[in-house]
């Protein structure tokens, strides 16, 4: 039986073919995968599981796709996307039960609602919480990380396990939780909070998020993780990169950590910016920057 008709045979949800990856990631750019399937339920993630295990079939999950940036060849194997069925949530007291393919602003507005504080930073932050967790989303001072009480994951072996905070390590837009795994869901330990303080911080973090970062073109948020006591947005400032250009991706006027999507980038547009992004900063300030988004797929 052919690999296609072995996942049509047991799997629920929505199994496509040769799907553009652009029409999955918020950069809007990206090559075919070869199998994209958006998963119904916890039958749906076994079941594929089992067959990319006995078919030696390369795996990898997604959520919104805003911190990743595919190649134009696509992506060889199997893509499962976090769908419906992996966006609950609920409270268990001051914890926030969610998804991992609860969105982010949601649960921000879910929190607010119940006057519980501690979430209020991510206002604004595209994405899920499976891969906020993964990726610790947050700004300089704050991150999910911080609030994370225990996660439940899958690993791709079919292992299930549950990770407390004593398990889990959190750095600078990085975690200990490896590619090959799926988060199921996660706590989030808030605190009790004054409803106004906390629209008001809300609001603080929003307007800000509006006033720097550029909205109106497809991008995949920050390109490069900052340097330890310093900005990438003004080291790619200063060394006047601000506006420079490689096919349809440029470097964002507003906020020169974001390459923006003009219409029609294709991915080796933004990699060959990036490349001369990081050799023309290391060159003006000695500091060689490294990437915040995934670059992944066929080359």
């Amino acid at each position: 039986m052919s690999l296609q008709n072995d996942i049509r045979r047991v799997v629920k949800g929505d199994v496509r073919f040769d799907e553009p990856m652009s029409r999955h990631t918020s950069f809007r750019i990206g090559g075919p995968a070869d199998i994209f399937i958006c998963l119904r339920g916890l039958k749906d993630l076994f079941a594929i599981l089992e067959i990319a295990r006995r078919r030696s079939t390369p795996l990898r999950i997604i959520g919104q796709g805003t911190n990743i940036l595919v190649r134009d060849k696509g992506v060889r194997g199997i893509v499962m996307k976090m769908a419906t069925r992996f966006d609950g949530a609920k409270f268990e007291d001051d914890v926030l039960c969610a998804g991992g393919g609860a969105r982010l602003g949601r649960l921000v507005k879910l929190a607010a609602n119940r006057s519980l504080s501690g979430l209020e930073f991510a206002v604004g932050i595209p994405g899920t919480l499976g891969g906020a967790i993964m990726t610790n989303a947050g700004l300089k001072s704050l991150a999910i990380g911080d609030i994370v009480r225990e996660v439940q994951v899958v690993l791709f072996d079919g292992t299930r396990k549950t990770l407390g905070s004593k398990d889990l390590k959190f750095g600078y837009r990085s975690s200990n939780l490896g590619k090959e795994l799926v988060l199921l869901n996660a706590g989030l330990q808030l605190c009790e909070g004054r409803a106004g303080k906390i629209l008001e911080r809300m609001n603080e973090f929003m307007a800000q998020r509006q006033n720097t970062q550029p909205l109106s073109l497809p991008n995949a948020g920050c390109i490069f993780k900052n340097p330890p006591g310093d900005s990438a947005g003004r080291l790619i400032e200063i060394s006047g990169l601000k506006g420079r250009r490689v096919g349809e991706a440029v470097i964002s006027a507003k906020h020169a950590n974001f390459v923006q999507n003009l219409g029609g980038a294709r991915a080796d547009h933004v990699i060959q910016l990036m490349d001369e992004v990081r050799k023309l900063v290391e060159a003006r300030t000695g500091v060689e920057l490294e990437p915040e988004i995934e670059i992944c797929g066929e080359a």
